[in-house]
């Protein structure tokens, strides 16, 4: 291990060449001289608080001026190179962008440091391997506490959101671009942040229903990063085209397949060719459709750091971003330490967790399926899952934010046509169990099995 950084030092330049241009920014800025990992940046902007705070102007010519000797200039690395800052000063809009960047990497010099102190003193012998340990533990969990906004300061932040909120400019829940769900008295659209999970059964709509959120959320704009732990990528994409274009995805396999044979005969069928025709037409438009929205797509195979790590990358390109994942149980094992490989309860607890620290990191919601232990059945017994039926886990539904499980009674009937469950015909039920504000609810949306299509469709 060294201590060389991790990245390149341009977002303290950034900042604060962009004070230099920009003097009033320095209002709108949170930042302390131990959050810079560079001496003479730390020196330069100490300087321009203290400035800042007499009342002084912070721009280049006149921070210059005040420096006093020769010591004083290379502090700041010379005048050459505090003049060079104005060179990659930022917009003030990127200020918070450049801040956590900042943040960030000196976070993570200060650790790789403090782990090469450890592992000096443990190589010593200086240090036991428990007081060592425990050091190595302290100071992560100093990296993970964020105590660099004031309450009055996020409380300016909220006020800003709540006059946001107050003249339409931010919506308090996001729409999904379901109009059911979204003009829902008591739905309204998803929570602004945190985990939304969705239960089901096998063959319930979990996949159905978190693709229709994917097409509905890009429909009015939201970029989405979609992660189907269960097919691929290419795969994923099929599902989505043939559930837009509103095609029969069986109903295609056997038109083609006939057609096919028909031709190997030498035979002509006009009915069979227009019919798969027609198809064709609406999947290339559902293709068009989908081929520059800002849609993200990772399939099987990843673990949950993978996915958090490529999340938050992705929404450093779009903070607006939604994030689906299809489904909790399956995403692939992880072998963090203190997680039991093969132990599937451990696994679902880390996944769930994971999951509900990216919403945090993002502050955008993350909605994940989530299977159910099993098909309850018998007189008497509801067959509607409840929080706790969560498969392998009873931490899953304490992490998420949201909870709603889905039912369709026509499941039932189609396997047991004696079956007294109750339920609308070519319905989902989708059963609010878990809210930390608003009413608990029950949602009716259609259901189209053979398209694979939830609520209303949408025009191409």
């Amino acid at each position: 291990m060294t201590a060389t950084p991790p990245m390149p030092s341009h977002s303290e330049r950034a900042i604060l060449g962009c004070v230099m241009i920009h003097p009033s920014t320095m209002d709108t800025i949170s930042i302390r001289a131990a959050d810079f990992s560079d001496e003479r940046h730390m020196h330069t902007w100490q300087i321009m608080t203290a400035r800042h705070s007499a009342g002084l102007p912070n721009d280049m010519c006149s921070i210059a001026e005040s420096l006093g000797d020769k010591g004083d200039v290379a502090r700041v690395g010379g005048l050459g190179y505090l003049s060079s800052h104005g060179d990659v000063a930022c917009i003030a809009a990127n200020i918070p962008h450049q801040t956590r960047q900042m943040r960030e990497r000196t976070r993570r010099i200060n650790l790789i440091n403090e782990l090469n102190m450890c592992s000096a003193t443990l190589a010593d012998g200086a240090a036991t391997s428990i007081e060592t340990a425990t050091r190595i533990s302290n100071s992560a969990a100093g990296v993970l506490i964020n105590t660099d906004m004031s309450v009055s300061r996020r409380l300016r932040i909220q006020h800003e959101h709540l006059m946001d909120e107050a003249t339409g400019k931010r919506e308090v829940y996001i729409r999904t671009g379901i109009p059911s769900w979204d003009y829902h008295s008591l739905f309204g659209g998803l929570s602004t942040e945190g985990v939304t999970l969705i239960l089901g059964a096998s063959g319930m709509g979990k996949t159905t229903l978190l693709n229709r959120y994917v097409l509905g959320l890009l429909s009015i704009g939201t970029p989405v990063y979609l992660h189907g732990s269960e097919t691929s990528e290419d795969r994923r994409l099929r599902d989505l085209t043939f559930s837009l274009a509103g095609v029969d995805g069986r109903a295609w396999a056997q038109l083609t397949r006939g057609l096919s044979e028909l031709k190997a005969k030498g035979e002509y069928d006009l009915e069979v060719y227009r019919e798969v025709e027609g198809m064709v037409e609406r999947l290339e438009q559902a293709q068009a459709w989908l081929e520059d929205k800002p849609l993200h797509i990772t399939g099987a195979g990843l673990c949950v750091e993978q996915v958090t790590a490529y999340a938050k990358r992705l929404h450093r390109q779009h903070p607006r971003m939604v994030v689906v994942v299809d489904y909790l149980q399956d995403i692939g094992d992880t072998i963090a330490p203190g997680v039991k490989v093969g132990d599937r309860i451990q696994q679902v607890s880390h996944k769930s967790g994971q999951l509900k620290n990216l919403a945090a990191y993002i502050r955008r919601p993350v909605v994940v399926g989530a299977q159910v232990s099993g098909e309850k059945g018998g007189p008497g017994l509801d067959p509607r899952p409840e929080l706790w039926d969560v498969q392998w886990s009873s931490t899953a539904h304490q992490d998420a934010e949201e909870v709603y499980a889905l039912f369709r009674a026509d499941y039932y009937r189609e396997r047991d046509p004696s079956t007294r469950i109750q339920g609308e015909h070519g319905v989902v039920e989708v059963i609010a169990r878990k809210r930390r504000t608003g009413r608990l609810a029950t949602l009716e949306l259609q259901w189209d099995g053979p398209t694979k299509w939830i609520g209303e469709r949408l025009s191409l």
